[in-house]
């Protein structure tokens, strides 16, 4: 599954993949891994952090990306982008249910949005981005997050993230700079890649507080579509 650290405030989101993928094989023979930048630039003022399985989530992310750049002129709203979502989501499951040949494929996205993708109480409240999960265990249905997102493999590694995270030191590297912050979230994800097989060595962070200009940390940032591979 790997793993995702997101850190907000109403400035900046620092966000952290590793470079672990899980790929499916067609017709259900089972997985096999590969390695590649899973913090991904949508267009349009928009990014994501993916986890679980490869091919949905890349596909998701695919469709949603192509409806972003093809609305671009039209202003969309955060009310509309949410109405897609989920259809996406529900469609893109079913046909990698009949490709795998079952139905619990895991997929679990983090969608930063920024500008007028925005939900309506971070507008408010005056916060530069937006988080929304849009995972499977929620039937595609996006929920909002705010200040932190830290998913890590299963919940036992997930809270050892979110506790190593509450440690004094790094709580404070957290609200510093944009750098320290990513040094935080880079601290907590070695410490996870040495008590989980599932977790890369490599990690990729950047910090997104600008929609146009994203600024890669560590690792790379892919671009949908497929194009401009963007490295730290």
């Amino acid at each position: 599954m790997s793993l995702f650290l997101l850190h907000q405030t109403a400035t900046r989101i620092v966000a952290l993949t590793d470079s672990r993928l899980a790929r499916e094989h067609d017709g259900g023979a089972g997985q096999f891994f590969l390695k590649a930048s899973k913090l991904i630039n949508l267009g349009c003022g928009a990014f994501a952090c993916h986890a679980g399985t490869w091919q949905p989530a890349l596909a998701m992310l695919s469709d949603l990306s192509a409806l972003l750049r093809s609305s671009a002129g039209k202003r969309m709203s955060h009310a509309s982008l949410l109405s897609k979502l989920e259809k996406i989501g529900t469609e893109r499951d079913s046909e990698f249910a009949r490709l795998f040949r079952r139905a619990d494929v895991d997929v679990r996205i983090a969608l930063i949005l920024t500008g007028r993708l925005r939900h309506p109480l971070d507008i408010k409240d005056r916060y530069t981005s937006s988080i929304m999960i849009w995972e499977k265990a929620r039937s595609f249905v996006p929920h909002r997050s705010r200040g932190h997102v830290y998913f890590a493999v299963n919940p036992q590694i997930s809270q050892f993230a979110t506790a190593t995270l509450e440690q004094p030191l790094l709580k404070a590297m957290l609200n510093s700079t944009p750098l320290s912050a990513a040094q935080a979230l880079l601290a907590t994800h070695a410490a996870i890649a040495r008590v989980s097989s599932l977790v890369s060595d490599e990690a990729n962070v950047a910090v997104i507080d600008n929609a146009a200009n994203p600024i890669i940390v560590a690792g790379q940032m892919q671009e949908l579509p497929w194009g401009t591979v963007l490295e730290g």
